[in-house]
């Protein structure tokens, strides 16, 4: 006869004010390193790209650091490299079913390193989004919306209209100076 014992944990995981498992905003993104993680999905770059443009704009002593994912269907193989190396993270981009659920992995998996994280997701794959952040603990991802499908659009379009100019949600996502 086979007998099974289940193993139950005790101790809680650590949960921030808000009750998840996410990091806590930092006050200013002056002086901070933001990361950003480009999935591999076109035109996720180009929205960085106008994100960073954006940023270093409104504050003159921010760093960043670029990293790139082998493919948008896995999660990143270098996040645990990042603690103290980001003080923000902003991911992109969740375009379709896959690549939206990993984008989604790698923000949560950053925010319970303590890395704030925003991800950039298209609009038919937000409550998705939405859904999953709630189900790996992070129901208050921050989830910057932009419309879909954005592949074919130019890398000026995606940087100067849709990146740039949503620093301000960014920042008031990562950040409590917006």
């Amino acid at each position: 006869m086979t007998q099974t014992i289940q193993m139950v944990n005790p101790v809680p995981p650590l949960r921030n004010a808000d009750g998840d498992l996410g990091a806590q905003r930092v006050s200013t993104l002056a002086g901070k390193r933001v990361g950003l993680l480009y999935n591999g999905k076109p035109g996720g770059q180009h929205l960085l790209e106008g994100v960073r443009g954006a940023l270093a704009a409104r504050y003159q002593d921010i760093d960043f650091d670029y990293r790139a994912k082998p493919h948008a269907g896995v999660g990143a193989p270098f996040l645990d490299e990042l603690p103290g190396n980001w003080d923000v993270a902003v991911v992109a981009v969740g375009d379709c079913g896959s690549c939206s659920s990993y984008a989604i992995h790698d923000a949560t998996e950053l925010e319970k390193r303590g890395i704030p994280t925003v991800v950039f997701v298209s609009t038919p794959f937000t409550e998705m989004s939405r859904l999953w952040a709630r189900q790996l603990d992070v129901p208050n991802l921050g989830i910057v919306v932009v419309d879909h499908p954005l592949a074919h659009l130019p890398a000026s379009v995606l940087a100067d209209e849709w990146g740039a100019p949503r620093a301000d949600e960014v920042i008031g996502l990562l950040a409590a100076d917006q």
